[in-house]
């Protein structure tokens, strides 16, 4: 009731009375409880104040509730009430009574609660003790740290009346509630309400704390945890620091900072100023609103808090790196009797809590207080104690030099909050890196150290995971000095306390501490990826991968660190830009990638023992290490293949993407939202510095958690800002992800780790390399030096010995090393501990002496002019460089015994520096300096080669479980060693951005260098494994290993993963079956069915795979007792047959590509499975679903095909050929039904396997079946028959060429004699005539049955009279019957070609004059001459029968037809006359008499017959032709001594040549005679054309009438067998005389101008001739005349009658020299035939003499 009273009649501060008269209310009932207690008895001061406080509030109550108070009065609780008001609680709390003291902190915290402690006094700018000169007050005075009393000693003392006046109430009352605390021994109550009071603080939104408050009210919470025993307090104060991280941390993210407050004024400068102020109000401001109630507050007695709880236990970390323990004590308060209550903490844990916190604080200013005008001074107060710094001289150099980027005084509210969070973040990092006792147990889970650790890592964790979006807000904190610039960014100033924690975390040994880092290295990874690149790189590369490769580390450990690694491998993007962010970057030297990869893999393939027996607090054993490896390893495989997916669907048309640029959805619970954002558009956060991801998910971090609104746990907005500076968009536009460009940078990052380890091998070899390769431009020794400098992985050793090198090459590289570093500034102890960090100090003097020389010289030169320089010249700091590396190792060999001492030192540098001493205060101290730290290297290769030597051999048996993790623990203070030092090389070297994975390609590199050890770690796994879930895991990683080498279409990669899985399938083994074998068949087949484009040579494995099943099918099924029941279900169940059938089915979605491969694999399992004929049906199967392809890909799909069903159908089994042509008819009259394309032959193809059939299959029955098929198909098909025609012509060509069964030829020729009778028509139209007719031809020449042969010349004749019924001659059509007639003739049996012959001829004659001149000459030429080829050409025989009976039977019919044709169509064939002639010559000159007779019978003919055409140039190659016959036959033979020579056999062949040499001249001289008889020809004949046969018969008549006079020669050769008798020439003397005389006397009388023109030459030709032969007739002697009178009666006759028909004039010239001859011949036995002529001639000269 009072309180409603009260609060009805108490105004406020802002007129109204529902804020503070309330709170006075509460501090009534707090006092008259505290009065009221039995324990302030005993305390009267503490009872006088309450009652005086109590009076005034009751009486100032009753003023302001009086009917007649002004309502615009004063509250209640003024200022200066409040701080009086103070005195009576500062008692209470200072007294020991928890109950009082209770009382005492409820009312505090309700009063922080109604926000009423709020006054005039500013906030103490606190100065940062790192930078005391750098800050300047507003005024433009210098404020030191000492003019400010120290907030500690700002007690209920220093006011006697209340709190102190220069102090305000909100810190005032956060010192009381902290100075509650005493440690362990504190009540629970007072710990309650301790807790809750400050959260109430923490959480206050309109008087927030700050700086020093903020921390003390963190480290009081954080005491109170590490300290107490009670699980439900430790619970209740780990959920306050929970929640106040929250505000603290939300506060600073959601803040508007002054370019948003400008921003949403309009762009009015008037406007955003004032709406600035009015922000910057909101905070500074104290008035209270309203009277609602109070922000919802923790209450410790009844829940626990609602923030994320962490685990009561947790991780702490490692060491800080800056020492700041420097004020270890807490804050005591002053005055009264409070000092009693204020006890320092007991607890190790919250003394360094104290130290870190505080130090923070310090470390941090204080902006003015926000309500205090701008003009007035700042009250600062000094820090809480004094510190002496115990860190080395290089750190404290600097701390030295850091300065604000920000006056505080002129902070927004933004800055204030994310400076706020900063040092409250920094101080986690900090208490992370506290150590551990040594004496303390590493289990003793409960000590504070440990719970100290856990809690600040999960708080950063919470931070991190929560806040991503805070570490991209700008933050104004200390920065170092410089050259650098301020950081920008939130992370950016922290990110070197995070870096140390979480590095010396995850090498802490205490599980709890490395698993709670490895928590945050997670988080880290996933949201602050793209800004901390360099220490991820660290984490992996020097912590955590060292650690799985040792075998000492805990298998605790080691499924510790595969678990965290297995969650950042689960996201593929952030795999994916491990491997080009490191992998792919030459300033990573390590793989980390491929390293990870391969070390998963081999902790798979051979799991280690665990070093010790497992404890209760490590259970894992060597087994958990070997699934934690394996589920790594197969998270790793899975992220590869769903991001080449994730890729395919952003590049799909639907994707929503580009192939550049994929969008990824969350892949991670953020607390922000999850639209990613581009650069350059408002809202969106980048840090500078990193570059900005491409379609990046909500795994990006900080550009995903800033990149939009994000709602905080306090449901406040996020803040964001744009980026549009132009550097930063240039930085981002570089680095996209370019792969070819990674590429290259990869093949540069080999280059320069071949170019290290060369180097580290042998470093001369190692700069050559560089040179050759074009690394280093030139052997400058500037370059070279400066590639030593910033390489990293040198063997510092190795470097130390090349640069220490005598030769000039190598001392000019050394100075130029020397001459890169920077000395200046820098003391001397600390300038020689820089240079000889960059290598190792190699042991020769002359070495040393050549590196002290050079450094004394650099270092004089950058210190020279120093103000500290106590050098007179370089000489002196090259002794005493010197000096101290004696002293170093004299001071730090643990093998010497009496070491130096400081004065040693000093007497061993008297008179150096220009023969002076140097200070003694110099010397000492450079002594002090080598003593407290030893110059050595960070990272020297001998120390880890130690540590490694050691954990190397803890695995031995004898060694003890003490040494073992001794070794072990030195190992990793080595590895914490190297990540201190990692950073601070990296820290100093400038390291490039982050690059957001977008594109698939590179998923092809990284499994390229990871498949082999992947391979071989999964199928070693597969093979031993028989955990079900285990196997589950490696199928599926089979099938991701598949998948992603048939995306990129890696042959090798997919081969050997596809082959190894199908081995495992295990189905040649039945009887070794198991459930797994069942799970790679299910996997194999799943595979095959998604990756069927790509998997090329790899279907066998699955086709054979799905062949074997179908075996087990049919051997369940006849016999169910031979397989087993497992193996029954699981080749029958659903799922297996299901997947078969959608494989063979699912072929049509296969691209052309695929499908031939696809195709070409089942032929082959088809043809291995027979006498089984699944996959031929299943061939047959696939050929109808893919029948509608396009014809290119179905030609390569029957070329296939049609192999292999020209192989199958020539197998040995009846029955499997059977079944291919019965499929292969099927499929043919399928595929018949589909209309062929003009261009397109594809009928002849597909029908060509049934060729092949006939041609090869040695059964009968099967060739039978094949014509029965094409009979159906003709019958059946005959209208879409196109191309198939001539296939189908070719089977029965085959058949009639190679069958032996009459019965198969005759039902064969059936079937073509109903094509020809039906269809010619048909195959005339597509173009097949030809074929038609050699199908024909090949009847004709079978032997088998002539009676098929002859009705098959019958239908070639047929086939001619078809053709000479169409209106238009088809030459090509004309040509084909014609040839084929042609080849009958040439080739088939007598009667055969006879008929053949006949068709030819009749055909020629009947339709020649049809025929154009240019196909008579092809026919001239390819079918007539070829008639004759046997006679023409040597060799050219018939293939027929003997070349004689063609000779004598076909060859004459065939000449004398062909002179008649050549008659018939002279015109046509006059071209010929040549070839003609040849052609007879050929035949006259044949031994053949009966040819050679037709041969002379035809050129007789062709004269006789053609005599009107042949022109002059025709005849001039007849008589040339009968010349050439003339010399061929002249048996020149018979006047060659080397005739009677050789052998009887050899004698009588030549003989033989002689003879008939000599027939054939008699029947060419008779043929002569003959032809110049008829007068027609005769007269066609010019002079000269005669006169050349007259030459021609002289020569014969020489000849021979040389011959016979040749005596000798005659005895000769009838001495040597040539004849019976003596041999003679007496017929052809006779005869070629006689016909001579006959053309010459013919001649000689013909009285035509061109005979009269030669008779001058005739004359003195016939004269003489004819003079000759009576005189020689006459000389014979009685005998010869009278045995040759005969001979030469023919010759006496033709004189006697020439001389009759001379007329007058001639005959008058040349009686005389006959007339006695002619009486000569009287004088002999003059025959019957003679008496007339020589009668005649009597007359004749007796009417001369008449006359």
């Amino acid at each position: 009731m009072f309180q409603s009273q009260s609060q009805s009649r108490i105004p406020s501060q802002l007129g109204s009375a529902t804020s503070a008269n309330p709170a006075a209310v509460f501090v009534v009932a707090a006092l008259e409880k505290l009065i009221g207690l039995k324990e302030t008895k005993r305390l009267p001061k503490l009872r006088e104040s309450a009652t005086a406080t109590l009076n005034t509030l009751k009486s100032l109550l009753d003023d302001a509730s009086s009917d007649t108070a002004p309502r615009s009065a004063a509250p209640v609780l003024s200022p200066e009430l409040m701080r009086k008001m103070f005195e009576p609680l500062q008692l209470a709390c200072a007294s020991r009574s928890a109950v009082i003291i209770a009382v005492s902190l409820d009312c505090i915290a309700k009063l922080i609660s109604y926000n009423v402690l709020v006054d005039n006094v500013p906030y103490r700018a606190d100065e940062d003790i790192e930078s005391t000169h750098d800050l300047a007050r507003p005024d433009g005075s210098t404020t030191a740290a000492a003019s400010r009393p120290s907030t500690a000693s700002a007690g209920p003392a220093a006011t006697p009346g209340g709190a102190s006046d220069s102090q305000p109430l909100i810190e005032t009352a956060v010192e009381l509630v902290c100075e509650c605390n005493i440690g362990e021994n504190t009540d629970e109550k007072v710990h309650l309400q301790v807790v809750k009071a400050l959260l109430a603080a923490v959480s206050s939104s309109l008087v927030p704390i700050h700086g020093n408050v903020l921390l003390k009210a963190v480290r009081t919470t954080w005491n109170i945890f590490l300290v107490s025993k009670s699980p439900q307090i430790q619970m209740v104060a780990q959920g306050s620091l929970n929640q106040m991280m929250n505000m603290v941390f939300s506060r600073a993210l959601t803040a508007p900072t002054q370019a948003q407050l400008l921003m949403a004024a309009g762009g009015s400068s008037i406007a955003g100023a004032a709406l600035l102020a009015a922000g910057s109000a909101s905070v500074r401001t104290s008035s209270i609103a309203s009277t609602s109630a109070p922000p919802s507050q923790v209450a410790p007695e009844s829940s626990a808090p609602s923030s994320p709880p962490t685990a009561p236990t947790a991780a702490a970390a490692a060491p800080p790196a800056e020492d700041d323990a420097d004020s270890g004590a807490a804050a005591s308060s002053s005055g009264g009797g409070a000092a009693a209550h204020v006890a320092p903490a007991t607890a190790s844990g919250s003394g360094e809590l104290d130290s870190s916190l505080e130090a923070s604080a310090q470390r941090l200013p204080l902006p003015a207080s926000p309500a205090v005008p701008a003009q007035q001074e700042i009250v600062t107060a000094g820090p809480s104690g004094s510190s002496t710094s115990t860190m080395p001289s290089d750190q404290l150099l600097r701390r030295a030099s850091v300065s604000f980027s920000r006056d505080p005084a002129s902070s927004t509210p933004a800055e204030l909050f994310a400076r706020d969070a900063y040092i409250v973040f920094r101080a986690l990092c900090k208490l992370s890196t506290k150590g551990i006792n040594e004496n303390l147990q590493a289990s003793d889970i409960r000590s504070t150290a440990i719970q100290s650790r856990v809690l600040s890592l999960q708080l950063i964790l919470l931070a991190i995971k929560s806040y991503p979006a805070l570490f991209a807000k700008p933050c104004y904190v200390p920065a170092p000095a410089g050259p650098g610039v301020a950081p920008s960014s939130f992370l950016d100033a922290s990110r070197t306390h995070l870096g140390l924690a979480v590095g010396r975390a995850l090498a802490s040994p205490v599980a709890l501490v490395y698993k709670a880092a490895l928590d945050v290295f997670v988080a880290v990874v996933l949201h602050l990826r793209h800004a901390m690149k360099k220490e991820i790189e660290v984490f992996l590369s020097e912590v955590l991968l060292n650690i799985m490769e040792m075998k000492a580390a805990t298998p605790t450990q080691k499924v510790s660190i595969l678990a965290a690694l297995t969650e950042i491998m689960r996201k593929p993007q952030i795999l994916v830009e491990i491997y080009i962010n490191y992998d792919c970057n030459p300033e990573a030297l390590d793989n980390i990638y491929e390293r990870l990869l391969n070390v998963s893999a081999k902790l798979v393939s051979a799991p280690q023992l665990p070093a010790d027996p497992p404890t209760p607090q490590d259970l894992a054993n060597a087994s958990d290490v070997h699934r934690a490896a394996l589920e790594a390893l197969c998270a790793s495989l899975h992220s590869l293949a769903e991001w080449i997916a994730v890729c395919k669907r952003s590049a799909s048309p639907d994707g929503g993407g580009n192939a550049g640029a994929p969008h990824l959805h969350h892949q991670h619970s953020l607390s922000t939202a999850s639209t990613p954002a581009t650069p350059g558009q408002p809202g969106v956060v980048h840090l500078p510095g990193t570059a900005s991801p491409v379609g990046n998910n909500g795994n990006n971090g900080l550009a995903s958690a800033a990149a939009s609104p994000a709602t905080a746990p306090n449901g406040a907005l996020a803040a964001s800002a744009s980026a549009t500076d132009d550097a930063a968009a240039g930085a981002a536009a570089e680095l996209e992800d370019n792969p070819e460009e990674l590429i290259n940078r990869k093949q540069q990052k080999m280059l320069l780790n071949e170019a290290i380890q060369l180097f580290n091998k042998k470093p001369k070899k190692g700069i050559q390399f560089l040179v050759d390769r074009g690394v280093l431009p030139s052997k400058s020794p500037e370059l070279i030096a400066h590639w030593l400098i910033n390489t990293e992985g040198l063997n510092k050793r190795e470097l130390g010995d090349y640069l220490g090198e005598g030769d000039e090459d190598n001392i000019a590289i050394m100075h130029a090393f020397v001459d890169a570093l920077e000395f200046g500034g820098q003391s001397f102890v600390d300038a020689l501990r820089h240079f000889l960090q960059h290598f190792r100090l190699p042991g020769e003097s002359q070495k040393i002496d050549r590196f002290m020389l050079k450094f004394a010289e650099r270092y004089y030169a950058a210190n020279r002019d120093h103000a500290e320089n106590v050098f007179a010249n370089p000489d002196t700091a090259y002794v005493l460089a010197y000096s101290v590396i004696m002293l170093n190792t004299d001071l730090h060999n643990p093998q010497v015994r009496k070491r130096m001492t400081k004065d040693d030192f000093v007497r061993n540098n008297r008179g150096i520096n220009d023969n002076k001493d140097l200070p003694v205060e110099f010397l000492h101290g450079v002594f002090d300096a080598i003593a407290a730290n030893e110059i050595k290297l960070k990272d020297d290769p001998l120390a880890a080669a130690a540590a490694k030597a050691a954990v190397a051999s803890i695995t031995a048996v004898s060694v003890s479980r003490k040494a073992r993790r001794e070794a072990f623990a030195l190992a990793l203070e080595e590895i914490a060693t190297k990540v201190e030092v990692a950073f601070d090389s990296k820290r100093r070297r400038k390291y490039g951005t982050w690059i957001a994975a977008s594109h698939s390609e590179h998923v092809r590199n990284m499994f390229e260098v990871t498949w082999m050890a992947n391979l071989a770690a999964l199928s070693m796994l597969l093979q031993k494994s028989a955990d079900a879930a285990e196997t589950a895991m490696i199928l599926d990683a089979f099938k991701h290993c598949i998948v992603v080498s048939c995306s990129f279409d890696l042959d090798l990669e997919r081969n050997a993963f596809v082959t190894t899985l199908s081995n495992f399938t295990l189905l040649n083994n039945a009887n070794e079956m198991r459930e797994k074998n069942f799970g790679a068949i299910k996997t194999l087949l799943d595979v095959a069915l998604t990756q069927g484009n790509a998997f090329k040579k790899s279907w066998l494995d699955v086709l054979r795979c799905i062949s074997q099943l179908e075996r087990f099918h049919v051997v369940a099924s006849e016999d169910p007792s031979g397989i087993s029941n497992a193996l029954q279900q699981e080749t029958t169940s659903q799922g297996v047959v299901v997947a078969t059938d959608k494989i063979y089915s699912g072929s049509v979605k296969l691209n052309g590509t695929a499908i031939v491969d696809f195709v070409e694999a089942l032929c082959t399992v088809s043809w291995d499975e027979i006498p089984r004929m699944y996959s031929l049906t299943k061939l047959v199967e696939i050929s109808y679903y893919n029948m509608n392809r396009i014809r290119v890909e179905w030609v390569a799909i029957w070329a296939i095909l049609g192999q292999h069903f020209n192989r199958i159908g020539c197998h040995a089994n009846e029955q499997v050929a059977y079944f291919a042509m019965d499929s292969l008819r099927q499929l043919s009259m399928k595929f018949l039904e589909m209309a062929e394309l003009s261009n397109f032959k594809f009928q002849r193809e597909f029908l060509r396997p049934f060729e092949h059939v006939v041609a090869h299959q040695p059964s009968s029955n099967v060739r039978e079946m094949v014509v029965q098929c094409i009979q159906q198909m003709v019958q059946a098909r005959h209208v879409q028959l196109r191309s198939g025609w001539k296939a189908i012509l070719a089977v029965f060509a085959v058949i009639a060429a190679q069958e032996t069964s009459e019965k198969l030829f005759s039902f064969s020729y059936d079937v073509v004699k109903a094509i020809e009778s039906r269809h010619l028509g048909a195959v005339r139209e597509h173009g097949y005539f030809t074929d038609a007719v050699t199908t024909l031809v090949a009847y004709c020449r079978a032997k088998l049955s002539q009676k098929v042969s002859l009705q098959a010349v019958e239908a070639i004749h047929r086939g001619i009279r078809v053709l000479a019924d169409a209106d238009k001659v088809d030459e090509a059509e004309w040509f084909a019957a014609l040839h084929a007639l042609y080849t009958v003739i040439v080739e088939c049996e007598l009667e055969v070609r006879t008929r053949a012959l006949n068709y030819l001829f009749s055909a020629l004659r009947d339709h020649g004059a049809r025929f154009s001149a240019a196909f008579w000459q092809r026919i001239a030429s390819e079918i007539l001459f070829e008639l004759f080829a046997p006679v023409t050409r040597p060799g050219a025989v018939p293939r027929g029968e003997d070349l004689s009976i063609w000779l004598s039977t076909t060859l004459i019919a065939a000449l004398r037809q062909f002179i008649d044709l050549f008659g018939t169509f002279y015109d046509q064939l006059v071209h010929k006359l040549g070839d003609v002639l040849v052609l007879l010559k050929a035949c006259i000159l044949q031994e053949n008499e009966t040819l050679a007779r037709l041969g002379t019978s035809c050129l007789q003919q062709l004269m006789e017959s053609n005599y009107k055409h042949l022109h002059n140039a025709d005849w001039d190659l007849v008589c040339g032709t009968w010349k050439e016959l003339f010399v061929a036959t002249t048996a020149y033979a018979l006047q060659d001594p080397a005739t009677v020579a050789g052998t009887p056999e050899e004698q009588q062949a030549k003989f033989q040549q002689i003879i008939v040499k000599c027939v054939l001249q008699l029947l060419l001289i008779q043929t002569v005679l003959e032809v110049t008889s008829v007068d027609h020809v005769y007269a066609s004949l010019q002079s000269r054309h005669l006169l050349m046969l007259v030459d021609t018969l002289e020569a014969s008549y020489e000849f021979a009438r040389a011959f016979n006079g040749n005596l000798e020669l005659r005895t000769s050769l009838w001495k040597s067998g040539f004849t019976k008798q003596l041999p003679n020439l007496l017929k052809q003397e006779t005869s070629s005389v006689t016909c001579l005389l006959h053309i010459l006397f013919h001649m000689y009388g013909d009285a035509s101008l061109d005979r009269m023109s030669v008779l001058p030459v005739v004359e003195a030709k016939l004269i003489p001739l004819a003079v000759n032969i009576l005189e020689a007739y006459r000389d014979l002697d009685p005998d010869s005349r009278k045995r040759n009178a005969s001979a030469w009666k023919p010759v006496l006759l033709t004189i006697l009658n020439g001389l009759v028909l001379f007329d007058d004039d001639s005959f008058k010239r040349h009686i005389k020299r006959f007339y006695r001859l002619s009486i000569d011949l009287l004088m002999y036995e003059v025959s019957e035939e003679l008496r007339p002529s020589l009668h005649a001639v009597l007359i004749r000269t007796e009417q001369f003499i008449e006359h």
